[in-house]
């Protein structure tokens, strides 16, 4: 795995030192372009994938035309591509969560597989099965962005009184539902926490 730092604020340039976000751009993307010509050379692809992946979006403010495009999901959607064996091309319209590459990656890699949400595969999207994806918005940390195949909504975190602020085709029912997985989800990740915290202090 490699990770890409000098496409990150302050955009400084590893080789002249010039903060200057368009060169810094142009030098990763021509570092980028090496290493994967690199990795052609040594007949890589010929067994091997590269997934190309985003940690977040661009860490500005969303402007008209991306809010206009995506909607809701300006502030959650990533570009991400894998290119290699097995590799089939064109566009992915099924929507993902960046969790969903680790039951991708154990998947393609083990004899058998059952996933907590069933079928969650980048590579076979035709197979995957859907469900609700859930993002905590980095701009409003009391906000969870939800979409489902159904519709979308916005959740706010309040403690016993977290609930849906907003949501578009999702009926109260269902909008209900979402927000007890979400709370069941926060109690259960509080709980292994807690666990984790007292077998570290035990360690010692």
């Amino acid at each position: 795995m490699i990770e890409s730092v000098s496409s990150h604020h302050p955009y400084v340039h590893p080789e002249t030192g010039a903060r200057d976000q368009a060169a810094v751009f142009r030098y990763m993307d021509a570092s980028a372009a090496a290493f994967y010509r690199a990795l052609a050379a040594r007949g890589y692809f010929d067994h091997g994938r590269l997934l190309v992946i985003s940690d977040h979006r661009a860490m500005v403010p969303v402007g008209a035309g991306e809010h206009a495009r995506l909607g809701r999901a300006a502030l959650s959607r990533i570009p991400a591509f894998w290119v290699g064996k097995g590799v089939r091309p064109g566009a992915v319209d099924v929507p993902f969560h960046q969790a969903d590459l680790l039951e991708t990656l154990d998947r393609a890699t083990a004899t058998e597989f059952c996933g907590e949400h069933g079928v969650r595969d980048m590579l076979a999207p035709a197979e995957t099965r859907p469900r609700c994806l859930y993002h905590a918005r980095g701009d409003t940390r009391d906000l969870v962005d939800v979409f489902c195949p159904d519709g979308a909504g916005t959740i706010r975190l309040r403690g016993d009184d977290t609930r849906m602020v907003q949501a578009e085709g999702l009926g109260a029912e269902q909008a209900q539902a979402v927000v007890d997985t979400l709370n069941r989800y926060r109690i259960l990740r509080d709980h292994h926490q807690d666990a984790w915290a007292a077998k570290a202090v035990g360690a010692r």
